[in-house]
């Protein structure tokens, strides 16, 4: 299991190594030698595709060099190499040769620079570092807030910003899909779209003079008696319900999203499941 390291406000460490491609990176990808007609992709048993320069080409079949030896593919084995400026591409629908040995390509390029997250058309994919890279502080949160897509990086926080800014503007639902197999991160990057709702919705203004009840319910595994010991914000009432083991809570200052930053943020107990709905108030 991988701890989160806490960083305490304003000594949070900068995180543009592991979201923004440096100049250095930029120059060497673009020194690699490359020939549109002779560079290609071929199949490898190690590394699934190795890039190879074609030599001649004999009816179907191609003679490549792979960098050790001579060897011959069908064509429709061999796959085109896309320019050097599109090394480390954060969005890979711009790619000139979208083919498979392209794609994984990028996405190992990008990981091995701690470039975890690339966007592929409406999709973000993410590949799990099994390490904990300073990308999820609320310093990497301000670089998304406020942002286009295409202004920022390839992040989780790209993603929520964009679903965040839809439910204020069009005043309609939003859902984001998390998917994936086991180990890739669904459940991390979850709560990361959970927390920065809190963090950039408590400081919003969008959501002022609007009165929204908030109801919180415990999983099974948390009692009800464990929101005894919730933060209380001025003006808020808690209402017990024995029956379901919930409790509707009213915050009348209209700062929803403060109470649940404060639960994102607090160390005296955890909740498995948070699930909140909001009515805007008819009053």
């Amino acid at each position: 299991m991988v701890v989160e390291k806490k960083f305490a406000i304003g000594q949070e460490p900068d995180p543009s190594e592991f979201l923004f491609i440096s100049m250095e990176m930029r120059m060497k990808d673009e020194s690699v030698p490359y020939d549109a007609k002779t560079s290609c992709w071929v199949p490898d048993p190690a590394d699934c595709y190795t890039r190879g320069d074609i030599r001649s080409t004999e009816g179907d079949f191609v003679m490549v060099w792979t960098g050790s030896e001579e060897k011959k593919f069908k064509k429709d084995l061999v796959g085109q190499v896309n320019p050097p400026k599109y090394e480390k591409c954060e969005d890979m629908s711009n790619l000139t040769f979208l083919n498979d040995a392209s794609v994984l390509w990028n996405l190992k390029n990008r990981y091995q620079a701690k470039l975890i997250y690339t966007y592929s058309g409406l999709f973000c994919i993410a590949v799990n570092p099994y390490v904990r890279y300073p990308i999820y502080t609320v310093r990497a949160m301000k670089i998304y807030t406020n942002k286009r897509r295409n202004e920022c990086p390839p992040h989780i926080f790209a993603i929520a910003e964009g679903a965040y800014q839809n439910m204020i503007q069009d005043h309609e639902n939003q859902s984001i899909l998390i998917t994936g197999e086991s180990g890739a991160g669904k459940t991390e990057n979850t709560k990361k779209v959970i927390a920065y709702f809190a963090n950039v919705g408590a400081s919003s203004k969008a959501l002022k003079r609007r009165r929204f009840p908030l109801r919180i319910r415990s999983s099974k595994l948390i009692p009800s008696s464990s929101l005894s010991e919730m933060p209380r914000l001025p003006g808020m009432t808690i209402r017990r319900d024995s029956v379901n083991s919930s409790a509707s809570i009213l915050d009348q200052r209209e700062n929803w999203l403060v109470l649940i930053s404060s639960l994102v943020r607090s160390n005296n107990f955890a909740l498995r499941e948070i699930l909140i709905q909001l009515y805007p108030s008819s009053s």
